[in-house]
């Protein structure tokens, strides 16, 4: 087992290595015996400390296991310091702590509030109680409605686990994959009126949007708060005033789009803020063929693949996060000037890209790797199918699709959709199916950060 030292390194608070790392011998029998762990063991909330309670944001957080915390306790109790000042339990804080952290039947804590066993068999959770309730044409812990951190404010949408904050990118993940299963259970998961409070608690007035509570905003958030709203159609001009703007901002002097205005232009912020633009259907408000420029050059001469910043190096990732903002400009560009667009193929070399991506990044045993001598991992797996899907697919209009396939004929892949990244038969039904449900209204406490309690862009 490896023990490590991490710390965060720099300005950019990206976490890495200090010091030597260090193997421990691990008994695998007795790692299995305590083996899987249930929630009242492994449960964890966020304890926040603020220099005030007046203040909105605090200076330190950490992860705290409750039921750890209870047994330190315990210990604590039992020692003369502690019974001298008459020291006590709240065990109100713990049974409030049950009832707000965990699904009704959920049997956390379960050990420091015992029930009878008729009192548990009518608590269980029946399997009935997880069916709660192209571009914009307009187990149970997993399920999106049982994802709740703190009902009572709106923040119960996909955290990253149990236990978890709510957090945008896991919720766009979530949406999403919900989408790709196409059937109605599915559908259903996703509770509208929670997932709209929820990101109207993220949007500032500025238009960008937080990541999480308490982080800052970028355009990655701007990107999974519309992606999500539009998909699920619970989109509103208050929930959008001022984003495209904002997005507008953060195009930078090469073409591309950095994460916040004045930062480097980078390929997956430039997608983000490409797509978003797409959705809210202001593509007007950036230069265009400064943007086309800056992508076309990102496509590496020698490999083939896309680089995601200039003067670096190629990665496969960026196979759909340059390769998939090709087809949104080709609808900008087909839009202003329809008569000097190629109609046959994507403004890039779609061929270079399916070289690249099947000669050099395919794992012997399975996977797809970010370049020679990488390991595989999902992630890279995800975006380099996704990127070479783009490459293999042009939509012509009313045409449909012209394919370009490299090598055998069954490399070919489903056509993936351009902004939401699924596949477009999901795509389409998901938007058909919320477009047809009833708007959920806007949040009657809805409140907009401002801008303020941030460095502004």
């Amino acid at each position: 087992m490896p023990f490590m030292q991490i710390q965060e390194l720099g300005r950019d608070r990206q976490y890495g290595i200090k010091g030597s790392v260090t193997n421990v011998p691990n008994d695998l029998h007795k790692s299995v015996d305590c083996l899987p762990r249930n929630v009242n063991d492994s449960a964890t909330i966020y304890v926040k400390l603020k220099k005030r309670l007046s203040f909105k944001s605090h200076f330190m957080y950490q992860c705290v296991n409750p039921n750890r915390v209870y047994n330190a306790a315990l210990y604590l109790m039992n020692k003369p310091l502690y019974q001298s000042q008459n020291v006590n339990i709240n065990l109100e804080w713990l049974e409030k702590f049950r009832t707000e952290s965990f699904p009704e039947g959920s049997n956390a804590f379960a050990d420091l509030n015992p029930i009878s066993s008729e009192e548990n068999d009518e608590s269980d959770i029946d399997d009935d109680d997880y069916d709660d309730p192209f571009v914009n044409p307009a187990p149970a812990e997993t399920a999106i409605n049982k994802l709740n951190t703190n009902i009572d404010a709106g923040l119960a949408l996909a955290p990253g686990g149990p236990g978890q904050e709510p957090h945008l990118a896991p919720t766009y993940a979530a949406v999403n994959a919900l989408c790709i299963l196409r059937c109605e259970e599915a559908f259903n998961v996703i509770n509208r009126p929670k997932l709209l409070r929820f990101l109207f608690s993220l949007k500032k007035r500025d238009g960008s949007f937080r990541m999480h509570e308490g982080s800052e905003s970028d355009i990655r958030g701007v990107y999974c708060a519309l992606s999500v709203a539009m998909l699920t159609s619970i989109w509103s001009q208050e929930l959008t005033m001022n984003t495209g703007h904002w997005v507008s901002r953060c195009q930078t002097y090469e073409g591309g789009f950095g994460g916040v205005p004045d930062m480097e232009a980078h390929g997956g912020y430039t997608f983000c803020g490409l797509a978003s633009l797409v959705l809210l259907k202001e593509g007007k408000l950036i230069n265009i063929h400064r943007l086309l420029r800056w992508l076309a050059n990102r496509q590496t001469r020698y490999e083939g693949g896309f680089q995601g910043r200039t003067n670096k190096l190629v990665d496969s990732c960026y196979s759909f996060w340059q390769g998939g903002s090709f087809p949104l400009i080709h609808r900008l560009l087909n839009k202003s000037d329809p008569d000097s667009m190629d109609m046959l193929n994507w403004l890039f070399d779609q061929r270079a890209l399916q070289e690249y991506l099947i000669l050099s990044c395919q794992a012997p045993h399975g996977g797809l790797i970010d370049k020679p001598g990488k390991p595989k991992d999902y992630y890279h797996t995800c975006y380099a199918l996704s990127g070479l899907s783009v490459a293999q697919h042009f939509h012509n209009g009313t045409k449909g699709y012209d394919t370009l396939v490299v090598g055998h004929e069954e490399n070919e892949l489903v056509p993936t959709h351009p902004i939401y990244n699924i596949c477009v038969p999901s795509a389409i039904q998901a938007i058909k199916h919320f477009h047809n449900l009833t708007y959920p209204g806007l949040p009657e406490d809805m409140q907009l950060w401002d801008s303020g309690d941030e460095t502004d862009s």
